[in-house]
């Protein structure tokens, strides 16, 4: 059991404040039960949705209160104003406030891997379990404005996604956080672990091929904005997902067939979007992150619980994570860790972060 729970509260006034997050427990917590909040933990962001209302971010210790365990999403009123309660952080979350006063001089934007949390994927599991887009970017980017994207990724679910139409949610919700001239001139830089670099590789794609073309093309100028992309093992070629495969077997799950069927090796779907990739990041500036090290490959035990227990295997080969560009345009980065580990930093002064750090600098130079 994780030591805390991250949640996300959504639609709230402008004037909440940390007591009204405690107040969660005295007005919705069962006899016996209690909110036990992580010291210090509550942090209120800007919202993503709309800028009448402000989002929260806090941790639970275990155990959680029964109104936290709801399926989906918790939703209540507070003073007139629907508030939704999640964990699963779906679309854009700000996971830090920029200095007031001052403008923000970049958008960056993480996207995580496929079976995998928006917060989580990004948090350390060892020492102060920090987060690094929000505990180091804050300190080393202040002034820039860091969001996750979050997507149902869940190969247990019952869906029948595709990378397109991740591709199609990822653009849209970019399209609203960036619709004045100033926003929509703004550098940005994406982050995307694993499947997460697919699609923002494949978004990028989608913007300059299948857009209807104007002066005021709103992926036009996402495209123009573009300043950098820093890929963390993305399976640019297809990736080792046999063991996937055979769990959604073994649970009697088809639904997600089809997705894993699109990433794997020598797909021809990734072999087409790749060859368009291509032709279009010239104008980028690329960091590859690979992996050194192998993942466990999954296994499901008995009550249909997936753990990663089984042999060790390379998840994403070299051969597939990096582009193969000229170094001119493509830096590669090899990381001492595997599949999961490359994106998360017990501290900022980990080696991989502070090339992390570096590239970000060298990204955002003419913006700083």
């Amino acid at each position: 059991m994780p030591s805390r729970f991250i949640f996300r509260a959504q639609g709230l006034p402008k004037n909440a404040t940390v007591r009204d997050i405690e107040g969660l427990g005295t007005q919705f917590c069962k006899p016996g039960e209690k909110l036990a909040l992580v010291a210090d933990s509550v942090s209120f962001v800007p919202s993503c949705s709309g800028s009448r209302t402000q989002t929260a971010l806090f941790s639970v210790q275990p155990p959680l209160p029964s109104f936290l365990k709801t399926e989906g999403s918790f939703a209540f009123q507070l003073r007139g104003h629907d508030v939704e309660v999640d964990m699963n952080f779906y679309g854009l979350t700000q996971m830090y406030p920029t200095p007031a006063g001052k403008p923000i001089i970049a958008d960056i934007v993480a996207v995580t891997g496929i079976n995998s949390h928006a917060y989580g994927s990004w948090k350390s599991k060892e020492g102060l379990e920090q987060m690094w887009l929000r505990d180091f970017l804050s300190k080393d980017f202040p002034n820039c404005r860091t969001m996750t994207f979050g997507y149902n990724a869940d190969l247990k679910d019952q869906s029948v996604h595709r990378i397109l139409d991740y591709c199609r949610r990822f653009l849209k919700d970019l399209e609203y956080i960036r619709q004045s001239q100033e926003e929509a001139r703004r550098p940005i830089i994406f982050i995307g672990h694993s499947y997460g670099g697919l699609i923002v590789a494949h978004s990028l794609v989608k913007a300059k091929f299948d857009q209807t073309r104007g002066k005021k093309a709103p992926l036009d100028a996402l495209l123009q904005a573009t300043r950098g992309i820093l890929f963390f093992g993305t399976p640019h070629r297809g990736m080792l997902v046999e063991d996937l495969v055979q769990a959604l077997k073994k649970s009697g799950i088809t639904e997600r067939e089809g997705l894993l069927a699109e990433i794997q090796q020598n797909s021809k779907t990734l072999e087409l979007q790749l060859g368009r990739f291509v032709d279009i990041c010239d104008g980028f500036k690329i960091a590859s992150f690979y992996e050194l090290k192998p993942t466990r490959s999954l296994v499901v035990d008995k009550g249909d619980v997936w753990r990663l227990g089984g042999a060790y295997k390379m998840a994403v080969q070299d051969t597939s994570s990096i582009l193969r560009l000229p170094n001119t345009v493509e830096w590669k980065r090899p990381v001492d860790a595997d599949h999961s580990g490359m994106v998360k930093f017990k501290a900022n002064s980990d080696k991989t972060y502070a090339e992390v750090r570096n590239v970000l600098k060298t990204m955002l130079s003419d913006a700083l």
